[in-house]
């Protein structure tokens, strides 16, 4: 029976992903290459893969140790709602206390109901609102909560193991077959915020948690030693795809990304599990104290940066900062400047609302 690991490296791939989602956010319109290469996208696949090899892999050893169904489902769903909920409500409510006080237009007052219901990517797909850059982001947090409700329910429910793993692969197999289905349908691309869109990344990560929990001897025997060369060759095939001008917007060219992508974040996810193989460069000059810090207060990053960038130009188009003007030099120096206050809103919440409530979690260790 394996005991439950704290994978320290996988803070700095979670911070990788939130430095790509606030860089593709903060200045896609002034850096094309960053609104080009769809940092943002890539980030939020890198969390979906983490999150699926995370919950996976920690339900895997529950169910090895015969934790009864309720007490399983009890702990899972009081973590996710300590993780998740504080910070989220509380940016709900904030959100709607700028609009109706500030008078800010951010779209979420008329439908707050769907924020509550952590249903946001539904209302981007079907009525095309979005929340003009306020809750913009929570679309991602929906889809992860929509995986939720199901994903521990196969995963406990059903004893098999090799069922446990076809539907793991059907769940991914489903996804990409959905790509097909509605790029056919021509629904102009807002297909991409539903849940069974993005299940070929969560499942990725819930796959990879299966394979270690159960055969991490075949990984290490085929994978250990040739990851970095792995990971080289994808990233070289796969920048090649990105910047394939001319079919950028296929069908064809969007699955070859989509399955270089799925690859990619595997091994990315599987080489901070094996802490980087002790790369030298990796833990002395990445890994180290602030960027795994960032790490762990990446949730708090991801929902402050949009409204930190749009509170930021709400008021420099009001003019109402006039000394904005000499630090329009470079868009770099936005990045720079957006970057640090997120990090110091997501320190201040970090440290009063979300490690005290994190610290409920020991209740639930089942």
């Amino acid at each position: 029976m394996k005991k439950l690991p704290y994978w320290s490296h996988l803070d700095l791939l979670r911070f990788i992903a939130v430095f790509m989602v606030m860089a593709s956010h903060f200045v896609h319109n002034k850096l094309n290459l960053f609104y080009y290469a769809h940092l943002g996208t890539y980030g939020v696949d890198i969390f979906f893969t983490i999150s699926g090899f995370l919950i996976t892999y920690i339900l895997l050893n529950q169910k090895e140790r015969q934790v009864s169904t309720y007490l399983t489902f009890k702990g899972f769903y009081i973590k996710r709602f300590l993780r998740l909920f504080p910070l989220y409500y509380l940016l709900l409510v904030l959100t709607i206390l700028c609009e109706l006080l500030y008078k800010f237009d951010v779209n979420v007052t008329r439908y707050w109901l769907w924020y509550f219901l952590y249903a946001s990517n539904f209302l981007y797909v079907y009525f095309d609102q979005h929340s003009k850059f306020f809750m913009d982001p929570t679309w991602s947090l929906a889809v992860e909560e929509q995986f939720y409700i199901f994903w521990p329910c196969i995963l406990i429910l059903i004893k098999s193991k090799r069922q446990v793993l076809y539907f793991t692969i059907a769940m991914i197999l489903i996804s990409f077959l959905s790509f097909v289905i509605f790029d056919l349908t021509n629904f102009q691309g807002r297909y991409k915020f539903l849940p069974f869109l993005n299940f070929h990344t969560l499942g990725a990560g819930a796959l990879l948690a299966y394979v270690m929990y159960y055969h991490e001897h075949l990984l290490k025997k085929y994978f250990y030693k040739r990851i970095e060369l792995l990971l080289f060759f994808f990233i070289i095939i796969f920048l090649f795809v990105l910047f394939k001008n001319e079919y950028s917007n296929s069908l064809y060219i969007t699955l070859i990304r989509e399955i270089i992508l799925l690859f990619l974040t595997i091994l990315c996810t599987l080489y901070a599990v094996w802490n980087f193989k002790d790369n030298k460069f990796i833990t002395k000059y990445l890994s180290n104290k602030v960027t795994i810090y960032l790490g762990k207060i990446s949730y708090g990053l991801y929902l402050l940066h949009y409204p930190i960038t749009y509170i930021f130009d709400y008021y420099i188009k009001n003019e109402q900062i006039n000394f904005w003007s000499f630090l329009q030099i470079h868009p770099l120096v936005h990045l720079t400047i957006y970057f640090m206050i997120s990090i110091f809103g997501a320190y201040i919440l970090w440290n009063l609302v979300e490690k005290p409530i994190l610290g409920l979690k020991k209740y639930y260790n089942y």
